[in-house]
């Protein structure tokens, strides 16, 4: 929160009247400074010292003015070419229309610094609160010796992608993993997935059926030895594929060219 943007604010809309004081009379660029001083006496004094979350949460939540944009907080760029060159004439008119929309421009900068520093600093102080909040939850946690579902995720993953023991015991149950609506799968749930040493295969949403080697495989589907290793998951299939050995379990349908093929 470093510099007072309150005061070049406060400078942009003083250097706007004291301009539009030596012109003609234009009553909406008239309407449209007081509007801004409006404007900028919200923020008055802001930022003379770091403002707490009260005066953040004061400060974000303007007066609506009619220079605003509706359901926002941003300033309409006036259309006032028309209005000047009625009280001034053409060719003057439009200068004069010009040099205010460089004067509103400055304006319009300066306020959205303000914006943009409010915002950040909101987020820092609601991030800093969560965090005590999430420490104060762990702690609850851990002291009454549960966990949430979050917690089983991450725990599921350290197993499959740290202990390789549990790794090849779920590899030797489980000949594939199956993963439906794997558009909506998050980060630590891929990461179980991709931790195993079997294939997995994944679903998304209207999308066909697609299948993906893990990246801790070292088979590539050009080598002729391995070109099986990635199947082709056919979403007709309606019987579950033969397994190698007895007593294995299949967790996801092979087509029946894929079974023909493994006989083979």
């Amino acid at each position: 929160m470093s510099g007072q943007p309150d005061i070049d604010l406060l400078d942009a809309v003083a250097d706007f009247r004291r301009w539009l004081a030596a012109q003609p009379v234009e009553p909406r660029t008239l309407d449209l400074v007081g509007h801004l001083e409006t404007l900028a006496n919200h923020f008055a004094g802001s930022f003379a010292t770091p403002p707490a979350f009260d005066a953040l949460w004061r400060f974000a939540h303007l007066e609506r003015l009619p220079c605003m944009r509706r359901h926002t907080f941003d300033l309409l760029t006036p259309r006032t070419k028309t209005a000047w060159e009625k009280v001034a004439g053409k060719d003057r008119g439009r200068a004069l229309n010009d040099e205010a929309s460089r004067h509103f421009a400055r304006v319009d900068h300066c306020y959205r610094v303000i914006l943009g520093r409010i915002a950040t600093a909101l987020v820092a102080k609601l991030s800093d609160e969560l965090d005590e909040v999430l420490a104060d939850y762990a702690a609850f946690k851990r002291a009454a010796a549960v966990l949430d579902f979050d917690d089983l995720l991450e725990r599921a993953r350290k197993l499959v992608r740290e202990y390789d023991a549990v790794r090849r015991a779920l590899g030797r149950r489980y000949r594939h993993v199956f993963v439906d609506e794997f558009q909506d799968t998050d980060r630590s749930r891929r990461r179980s997935c991709s931790g195993s040493p079997r294939r997995t295969a994944h679903r998304g949403g209207r999308t066909a059926f697609r299948a993906r080697a893990p990246s801790s495989w070292s088979a590539t589907p050009s080598s002729p030895s391995t070109a099986s290793a990635v199947p082709t998951l056919d979403p007709t299939a309606r019987r579950a594929a033969p397994s190698r050995g007895a007593g294995r379990r299949t967790s996801c349908r092979l087509p029946r060219t894929s079974a023909r093929a493994r006989r083979s």
